[in-house]
C-alpha cells in the first residue's frame, strides 16, 4: 500500500499527500450522493482496499457512516502499536474509505424513501463531511509529529535516541488528544444539528415506526501511549475505544434486530495513594536512632502534615519531654505555617509537643517508646521545604545552627519563592506610594479649585448701574441671590448699550469664570412687559455654580461685556460642591498629575535602574581586578597552570620557595584538600619536581565536586620541618565548574556603633562596610547593637520590631530587628536602663555598661538559637564578649562560634584588649603598617601569631561621585576633570572666595584633636596662602582651648581666600572632597584613616604624613613608584604601570609638612590646566580603595579561625 510505504520510507510529504487525496475522494462521493437515482434496498459497503483487523467483540453496532460519532470513533479508536504511525494511517484511511462507501449506500437507501429529503441529506452529508475532513487533517498532523519524532530520535546516540523519542511522542499524543477534542466538539456540534433537522423533518413527513432505543453510551479509555523506542515486554493490547451513538435518524424496521453488546467498560479509576503508616515508620526511626520524622515522608504544599519527635534524641529535649516546643517555618523561615486546632500554641509562636495519639495511630503503636511527641500543621501552598528547631526549659537544638529541615514537595523552588516574594513586596510598595500619592495629589488639586474658586466671585452682584461713560447698561437677576437649580431671569436695558440700535440681542452665559462647559450661546431675549425698554431671558442655573458670566451680542461682532470684565451674577453661597463639570475637572487634574508622578517615578526608577547596574559593573571589574592583582602577588611564590582550576580537571601547582620560609630547600613537599579541607579526598605529601632554576611543579587532579583547592608546602614529607602556610592563611586556588558550591559563613558583629545609625567614628563605618561586603560575597551577615535612646526615634529605624524577650544578669532584655544599609540588625534593650542615654560613650560609666552589653549580646545569640561560625568583635568596648564567651557560653548550646577581634585603637582600654586578644582565634587591626607599629606592645606581642594587619576600605556606593546627591555634576573617571571644576566653583560660592584667581584649593575633613596633628593644620594653613592658594577647613575641636585657637585663626585669615567651618556638614564634606585639588592628612599617628582614600574616590590628591593605613594607601609621585606599582598593580616594574597617587612626608615637623606640601603645589602650578596633573587625578579616582580585597583577607581570616 502506498501509504505503508511512504511511512516506511519517512517520506512525510508523500503522507500529507495521500492524506489530501483522501480528503478529496470522500467529499467528491458525498457531493455526488445527491445527484444519483434513488433505488430500492439498501446497499452493501464494498470491502476496503485494504485488509483491517475485525472489529473488536465489545464495540457497539455501528453508526450511520457519515455520522459525525463514526468520524470521531474513526479518530479516537486509532492506537499506537509497536509501529503507531503505519497503523494509525492505516486504520484512518480505511475508516475513511467504508465511511464513504457507507455513506453512499445509505443515501440511496434514504432518497428512495423519501426523494423530497434529498436535498436536506446531502447538505447535511456535506457539513459532516467538512468537519470529517478538517479531524483527518488534525490526525494527519498529529501522525506528521510521531514521524517527526522517531526521525529525530534516529539521529543522537542511544540515550539521546530514546529521550528525544520520548519527548516527541509526548508531543504527538498530546497533538492526538487535541485533535480528539476538536473532533469530540465537532460531532457534538453535528448531533445537535442532526436532531433539529430530525425533528423538523419528523413534523413535516408521515409518522413513523416507534425509534429503537439507542444503545448506552460506552466510556471511552484514554488512548495508549506511544510505543517505546527501545523493545519493551508485550503488553496486553486493549481495543480501540467505541464511540458512544448520539441521536440520528431512524433506519427502517428490521426484522430482527442483534442483541446489543454490552457498552465498554469504564477504566477502573487510579487505585488510592497508599497512607503511610506512621507507627511502622517511627519504629523504623528507632531502630535507626532518628531523631524525627514526618508523616508524610515527603510533605506536600498545602496539605497537613505531622511531625513526630523523639525527644531522648535530643540533647536539649532529653528527660523534658513534657516540656518539648517546636519552633517551625517554612523556606527559610520566611512563610509560617497553620498549626492544626488540637496543637496548642505558646505566646512566643512555638507549638506545644504533645503526646502521641494512640487511639488514631492504633493497637499497634504500642511497641513504640515513650519518648515520643508530635505536632500536627498544615504546610503553606508556596513552601518549598521547613525549617524547625526544638527547645525545652530554654534549652534549644537547633542541628548546631544549621536548623533542621525537611523539603517539601509541591510547585515551589527557592529561586521563584525569592523571586515572587520580591514582587509581591515591590507592587506592596507600589500601591501603598500611588495611595500616598492621590491622596497627596487630591489634596493639592482641592486647594487649588478651591481658592481659585474663592476667586472667582469677586466682582459678581445681583445687578448693576450705568457706567460713567455709557458703556455699560443697568441690569438685574431675580431671583437674587440665584440659586443652583432654579431658572432665573436677566433683564437688560439696552437703551443705554452699545446694543441701542441692535434689533435683536442675545445671551450669552457661561459657568463658573467660563470653565464649565455647560455654557449657553446665543440664549435670544425678548421684551419685558413688566419693564419698558428692558429685554429679558430666562435660564436654569446647573448645579454646583459658583458663579454665572454673561455678554451681550446682537448675533453679530457687537458686544457689550462689561468693559472687557464680563458680567457676574453670584449664585448661593458656596458650600464646597462642585458641578458635574468641575468634578471632572478635578478628576482629570488628579489624573493628570498621578500620571505624572507615576511617569516621573519611572523615569526615576529606569535611571537608577542604570546607574545600579553600570555601578555594579564597575564594582565588579574592580572585584576581578582585585583578583588579580592578589594573583599577580603571589604569582612570584605561586602560580597555577591553568590560572583558573576547573573541576574535574587536572591543574599544576607551581612554587618558588627562594622568598618563603622554605628558603634554600632541597626538596619541596606539597600537601592538600579540597573544599576548606573538608572534601574526602586529599593529596600528598608530593614530592615537587623543579621545573625551573626557581620553581618546583605537582599536577593534581581536581575532583567533579571540588570548589577549592587548598594546600601547603614543607621542606619535609611529614614532622618536624619548616612549613609554608602563607601566614596562617594557606594556599588556596578557587575552583570554576563544580558541582558544589562554598558553605556561606554566619558572621555576627557585635559592636557599639554602626554608620549612619550610632557612628561616632571609623568604627561604625567599619562595620556597616565591612558587614555589607562580606554579604556581597555569599556570607549571612548579622549585627548586634545596644538599643540607645536616640535610636527610638531615629527616621531610620522606622520599621524595627520585636524580636525575643529574655533574662540576663537578672534584667528584663528585650531584642529589636531592623534592617540597616542592608544588613539585619539587632538592638539590645535594657530594662536596667544602660543605654538610656541619648550618646553612644558616657565616660567612666562605659566600660560597666559595655561589659553588661557584651554579655546580654552573647544570651541574646545562645536564647535564640544563633550559632554563627564566627563572632566579630571590635575595639576595647567589645573586647570582653571573647573572654565571657569562653567563660561562660561555649560549653553550653552556643559552642560553634570562633571569636575575632579588631583593634581600631590601640589607645583606649588596654587591658580589654589584650584579653581579647588571648582568647581570641584571630584578631586584626586596620593596616599592616599600624600592626606593625604596635606589634611591641604588651597586649599583643604576645599573640603575634595570629595577629594580622588589614587594611580598611570605604564603602563606594555611599561616597560615589557619580551618584552624589550634594554635588553639582556628578562624574567617574571620564569627565573628572569638569566634576571637579563645577564642584570647585560651588565650593569657593559655598565659603564665599574668590572666583577670579587661578590657584589650587587645599582642603582639611577631620576631628581638631593632637592626633590629627593640628599644629601641622595650622601651618598648612599660612602656608597655602602664603603660595597664593585657597584653605578650607571642616571640622570642631571637643577641647575648648583648641576651638579657641582655631577660632582665632579663621577670625585672622578667614575671607576670600580662606573658609572654615566649625560644625558637622555631611553634605559640606562631599563638596570639599570633591571642589579641593588636594586633600591635608597630618596625622601624627594613623590606625587607618579614611579620609584620603574618599580623598582619591572624588579626585583630589592626598597629602599625608607616612604613619599607619596613610603609608599603606598613599604612594609618594617622587619616591614610592615601584612600592605603588607592587601594591596597587602587583607589577614589580614601575614602567609597566604607574600606582602612585599622592605626596607624603615623614617628620612631625613645619618643614617636614613643607618638602611634601611645595612639590604638591608646584606640581599644580605647573601641570593643573592638562598633562601629568590630569593624570593623577584620573588615576587617583579610578583606583580601588573599596572592601574588595580587605572582604577577601577578612573571609580568609574567618576561615582560618574556623580551621584553628
Amino acid at each position: 500500500m502506498a501509504l505503508t510505504q511512504a511511512r516506511k520510507d519517512g517520506d512525510m510529504q508523500q503522507l500529507i499527500l495521500i492524506a489530501g487525496e483522501l480528503r478529496e475522494a470522500v467529499t467528491a462521493i458525498l457531493g455526488s450522493d445527491a445527484s444519483e437515482e434513488d433505488t430500492a434496498g439498501v446497499a452493501t459497503a464494498p470491502a476496503p482496499r485494504s485488509p483491517l483487523p475485525p472489529p473488536p467483540p465489545s464495540s457497539p453496532l455501528p453508526l450511520h457512516p457519515t455520522h459525525p460519532a463514526s468520524v470521531a470513533a474513526a479518530v479516537s479508536a486509532v492506537e499506537p502499536e509497536t509501529e503507531a504511525e503505519a497503523h494509525e494511517a492505516e486504520w484512518e484511511v480505511a475508516e475513511a474509505e467504508k465511511e464513504a462507501e457507507a455513506a453512499k449506500a445509505r443515501m440511496e437507501a434514504e432518497q428512495k424513501a423519501a426523494a423530497a429529503r434529498a436535498k436536506q441529506a446531502q447538505a447535511e452529508q456535506q457539513a459532516v463531511a467538512a468537519k470529517a475532513a478538517a479531524a483527518a487533517a488534525a490526525a494527519a498532523e498529529a501522525e506528521k509529529q510521531e514521524a517527526a519524532a522517531k526521525a529525530q530520535a534516529e539521529q543522537g546516540e542511544k540515550t539521546a535516541r530514546l529521550q528525544a523519542a520520548q519527548q516527541q511522542a509526548a508531543a504527538a499524543e498530546a497533538a492526538k488528544e487535541e485533535a480528539i477534542a476538536r473532533a469530540a466538539a465537532a460531532q457534538k456540534q453535528a448531533e445537535l444539528e442532526l436532531e433539529q433537522q430530525r425533528l423538523a423533518r419528523a413534523a413535516a413527513a408521515p409518522p413513523s415506526p416507534p425509534p429503537q432505543a439507542a444503545p448506552p453510551q460506552a466510556q471511552a479509555p484514554p488512548p495508549p501511549p506511544p510505543a517505546p523506542a527501545a523493545p519493551a515486554p508485550p503488553q496486553q493490547q486493549q481495543p480501540p475505544p467505541a464511540a458512544a451513538p448520539a441521536a440520528a435518524p431512524q433506519p427502517p424496521p428490521q426484522p430482527a434486530s442483534p442483541p446489543q453488546p454490552p457498552p465498554a467498560p469504564a477504566p477502573p479509576p487510579p487505585p488510592p495513594e497508599r497512607k503511610e503508616d506512621a507507627v511502622v515508620l517511627m519504629n523504623s526511626a528507632q531502630q535507626q536512632n532518628k531523631l524525627f520524622i514526618t508523616v508524610p515522608s515527603v510533605p506536600k504544599a498545602n496539605e497537613p502534615c505531622t511531625l513526630f519527635v523523639r525527644c531522648n534524641m535530643s540533647n536539649a529535649l532529653d528527660g523534658h519531654a513534657e516540656d518539648a516546643r517546636l519552633n517551625i517555618s517554612s523556606n527559610d523561615w520566611r512563610l509560617p505555617v497553620e498549626p492544626s486546632k488540637d496543637c496548642p500554641v505558646d505566646g512566643d509562636g512555638c507549638m506545644r509537643l504533645m503526646p502521641l495519639d494512640r487511639v488514631a495511630l492504633g493497637d499497634t503503636s504500642n511497641g513504640l517508646d515513650s519518648n515520643w511527641r508530635q505536632a500536627k500543621f498544615v504546610i503553606p501552598k508556596e513552601a518549598y521545604g521547613l525549617s524547625f528547631a526544638l527547645t525545652a526549659r530554654g534549652n534549644w537544638d537547633n542541628n548546631n545552627g544549621e536548623d533542621y529541615r525537611v523539603d517539601v514537595a509541591g510547585d515551589m523552588d527557592k529561586e521563584t519563592y525569592v523571586i515572587l516574594e520580591q514582587q509581591r513586596a515591590d507592587h506592596k510598595r507600589e500601591l501603598e506610594q500611588q495611595a500616598e500619592d492621590r491622596r497627596d495629589v487630591e489634596g493639592i488639586v482641592n486647594n487649588m479649585l478651591h481658592n481659585d474658586i474663592g476667586s472667582w466671585r469677586d466682582g459678581a452682584s445681583c445687578s448693576g448701574s450705568p457706567s460713567e461713560n455709557g458703556a455699560a447698561a443697568p441690569w438685574e437677576v431675580s431671583p437674587c441671590p440665584a440659586a443652583c437649580g432654579e431658572t432665573v431671569t436677566v433683564r437688560y436695558s439696552k437703551a443705554s448699550s452699545s446694543l441701542a440700535a441692535a434689533s435683536n440681542v442675545f445671551l450669552n452665559a457661561g459657568m463658573n469664570n467660563w470653565r464649565d462647559d455647560s455654557n449657553i450661546t446665543k440664549l435670544p431675549m425678548q421684551n419685558d412687559p413688566s419693564k419698558p425698554g428692558y429685554v429679558m431671558a430666562s435660564f436654569r442655573v446647573p448645579a454646583g455654580t459658583v458663579c454665572v458670566n454673561f455678554v451681550l451680542s446682537d448675533g453679530g461682532s457687537t458686544y457689550d461685556n462689561n468693559n472687557g470684565r464680563d458680567y457676574k451674577i453670584a449664585v448661593g453661597t458656596y458650600e464646597g460642591d462642585l458641578s458635574a463639570n468641575n468634578k471632572a475637572l478635578r478628576s482629570d487634574l488628579v489624573e493628570q498629575m498621578m500620571y505624572e508622578r507615576a511617569e516621573g517615578r519611572r523615569i526615576r526608577r529606569e535611571e537608577e535602574e542604570k546607574r545600579h547596574k553600570e555601578r555594579a559593573q564597575r564594582r565588579e571589574a574592580k572585584k576581578q581586578r582585585a583578583l588579580e592583582v592578589i594573583r599577580r602577588q603571589q604569582k612570584h611564590v605561586m602560580y597555577a597552570e591553568p590560572a583558573q582550576a576547573s573541576a574535574g580537571q587536572k591543574v599544576t601547582i607551581h612554587y618558588n620557595p627562594e622568598n618563603t620560609e622554605l628558603n634554600g630547600a632541597e626538596t619541596v613537599w606539597i600537601t592538600g584538600g579540597f573544599n576548606n579541607w573538608e572534601h574526602t579526598s586529599r593529596f600528598g605529601p608530593l614530592a615537587m619536581t623543579r621545573d625551573s632554576a626557581l620553581h618546583y611543579a605537582s599536577t593534581i587532579d581536581v575532583p567533579s565536586d571540588a570548589f577549592r583547592v587548598d594546600f601547603v608546602f614543607s621542606d619535609v614529607k611529614q614532622g618536624d620541618g619548616r612549613y609554608d602556610n602563607r601566614g596562617g592563611f594557606d594556599w588556596h586556588l578557587e575552583v570554576q565548574g563544580s558541582t558544589k558550591t562554598d558553605k556561606p559563613l554566619h558572621v555576627v558583629h557585635i559592636a557599639v556603633e554602626m554608620a549612619p545609625i550610632c557612628k561616632v567614628g571609623g568604627l561604625g563605618d567599619v562595620v556597616t562596610s565591612l558587614g555589607r561586603a562580606v554579604k556581597e560575597l555569599g556570607h549571612n551577615v548579622e549585627v548586634v547593637l545596644p538599643k540607645y535612646n536616640f535610636l527610638s526615634y531615629s527616621p531610620l529605624l522606622g520599621a524595627m520590631e520585636w524580636d525575643s524577650t529574655f533574662r540576663y544578669n537578672n534584667t528584663d532584655i528585650h531584642v529589636h530587628k531592623c534592617i540597616v544599609e542592608g544588613l539585619q540588625c539587632f538592638f539590645v534593650e535594657s530594662g536596667g536602663g544602660h543605654f538610656s542615654q541619648d550618646a553612644v560613650y558616657m565616660g567612666n560609666a562605659d566600660a560597666g555598661r559595655f561589659d553588661f552589653f557584651c554579655g546580654a549580646a552573647l544570651e541574646f545569640l545562645a536564647s535564640t538559637a544563633r550559632n554563627p561560625d564566627i563572632i566579630h568583635c571590635h575595639d576595647w568596648s567589645t573586647a570582653p564578649v571573647a573572654p565571657i564567651y569562653w567563660n561562660h557560653f561555649n560549653a553550653g548550646g552556643l559552642n560553634n562560634p570562633r571569636i575575632c577581634f579588631t583593634i581600631h585603637n590601640l589607645d583606649f582600654g588596654q587591658a580589654a584588649v589584650g584579653g581579647a586578644a588571648m582568647q581570641s582565634q584571630v584578631f586584626t587591626t586596620v593596616s599592616p603598617s599600624y600592626a606593625g607599629e604596635i606589634s611591641g606592645h604588651p597586649a599583643v606581642a604576645p599573640h603575634l601569631g595570629k595577629f594580622h594587619g588589614v587594611i580598611n576600605g570605604i564603602d563606594p556606593d555611599i561616597w560615589d561621585p557619580s551618584n552624589d546627591q550634594f554635588l553639582p555634576l556628578n562624574y567617574d573617571e571620564n569627565n573628572v576633570m569638569e566634576g571637579k571644576a563645577a564642584a570647585k566653583n560651588a565650593l569657593r560660592e559655598r565659603f564665599g572666595l574668590r572666583g577670579d584667581v587661578s590657584c589650587p584649593i587645599i582642603g582639611v575633613v577631620t576631628r581638631l584633636t593632637a592626633q590629627k596633628g593640628i599644629h601641622l593644620i595650622k601651618h598648612a594653613a599660612h602656608k597655602t596662602m602664603e603660595r597664593g592658594g585657597q584653605f578650607v577647613l571642616l571640622g570642631s575641636a571637643p577641647d575648648p582651648k583648641i576651638q579657641g585657637d582655631f577660632n582665632s585663626l579663621s577670625g585672622s585669615i578667614g575671607g576670600d581666600m580662606a573658609g572654615f567651618c566649625f560644625s558637622y556638614d555631611e553634605p559640606l564634606s562631599h563638596l570639599i572632597y570633591a571642589g579641593c585639588d588636594m586633600i591635608l592628612v597630618p596625622s601624627m599617628f594613623e590606625p587607618c584613616g579614611l579620609t584620603q582614600m574618599i580623598a582619591m574616590r572624588y579626585g583630589s590628591v592626598p597629602v599625608v604624613r607616612g604613619t599607619g593605613g596613610l603609608r599603606d594607601t598613599v604612594f609618594d609621585c617622587d619616591f614610592d613608584r615601584a612600592r605603588a606599582a607592587w601594591e596597587v598593580h602587583g607589577a614589580s616594574d614601575p614602567d609597566e604601570e604607574e600606582g602612585t597617587n599622592g605626596y607624603s612626608f615623614g617628620g612631625t615637623d613645619d618643614g617636614a609638612l613643607d618638602s611634601a606640601l611645595n612639590r604638591a603645589i608646584d606640581h599644580w602650578y605647573s601641570e593643573h590646566g592638562g598633562g601629568t596633573w590630569a593624570d593623577l587625578v584620573k588615576r587617583v579616582v579610578s583606583q580601588d580603595w573599596s572592601w574588595n580585597r580587605p572582604a577577601l583577607q577578612y573571609v580568609e581570616l574567618y576561615r582560618s579561625a574556623r580551621k584553628g
